[in-house]
């Protein structure tokens, strides 16, 4: 179908041409509008400069990206493996079309291959390594192509295999994609430091709530009081009173004396 396109173009190129009186041939216009009906021809061997492109002379897959115009703008990739050591751009309204053998006949069997090498990654802040890559693309047709990006070099790189970033209107057909493991993450940063704490409050006094004598607020009371005093009794002494207890307190009193028990009188 797209072939088909270029093709009417070119033929109502040439009949406007001959009706403007002018005599050009068919390879005349051909040539005019491009590589053979728009399309530019590309193989793994092909050449790097000059007037290439065409099925008899293909070009290289990087050269073939700086022939895309307007007019040639279909990319038929010969089978074998494209290698490329940085990234490849998609233009706008490009076909890139891969499966093609010597004979420029399409083939499942014969597949192109684009392998992309671990070399030249994108460098911060996009630290990426990318195979193709669509910067605001709209148009475009990837269809029957093999993809193959290394792993990422060193830390902190991400691996593409397609990278597309606001393309609209765009076709990836049967393209198969394999990328290698990205890098380790880098490093975190130290986080920030926490704010200082409040004052603590005053301590309590230093009571014997808090701490045992001697430290005790009421701290140890004075000599121990003295023993009560002995009572008089008739029959003999009365128990002594008790000893006094500890921190000044006095002893108990003796028990109180009494008398003997007697009727008065006398007897003769």
């Amino acid at each position: 179908m797209v072939r088909s396109y270029f093709e009417s173009n070119s033929l109502m190129y040439f009949f406007k041409s001959f009706l403007l009186g002018l005599s050009f041939s068919f390879l005349i216009v051909f040539s005019a509008l491009g590589q053979e009906c728009g399309i530019i021809y590309v193989s793994p061997s092909g050449a790097s400069s000059g007037t290439t492109g065409t099925r008899a002379n293909p070009a290289s897959l990087s050269y073939g990206f700086t022939l895309v115009n307007v007019s040639n703008n279909v990319l038929w990739l010969a089978a074998g493996t494209y290698t490329i050591t940085d990234f490849l751009a998609i233009r706008n309204n490009v076909t890139i079309e891969g499966g093609f053998d010597g004979s420029w006949i399409k083939s499942n069997s014969t597949p192109s291959i684009i392998s992309r090498t671990g070399t030249n990654p994108l460098p911060a802040p996009a630290s990426a390594l990318v195979g193709l890559a669509g910067l605001n693309a709209t148009g475009f047709r990837l269809q029957d192509l093999t993809i193959n990006v290394a792993a990422a070099p060193s830390a902190g790189i991400s691996v593409y295999g397609i990278y597309l970033n606001s393309c609209s209107n765009y076709k990836i057909v049967r393209c198969e994609v394999t990328t290698g493991a990205g890098g380790a993450g880098l490093p975190g940063t130290p986080g920030t430091p926490g704010i200082t704490g409040t004052a603590g409050s005053p301590g309590l006094p230093w009571g014997y709530e808090n701490a045992p004598p001697p430290g005790g607020a009421g701290g140890i009371g004075g000599n121990n009081g003295g023993n009560g005093g002995v009572s008089a009794r008739w029959n003999g002494s009365s128990p002594g009173g008790q000893p006094g207890s500890t921190a000044g307190c006095g002893g108990a009193g003796g028990n109180s004396g009494s008398g003997a028990s007697c009727g008065c009188g006398l007897f003769w």
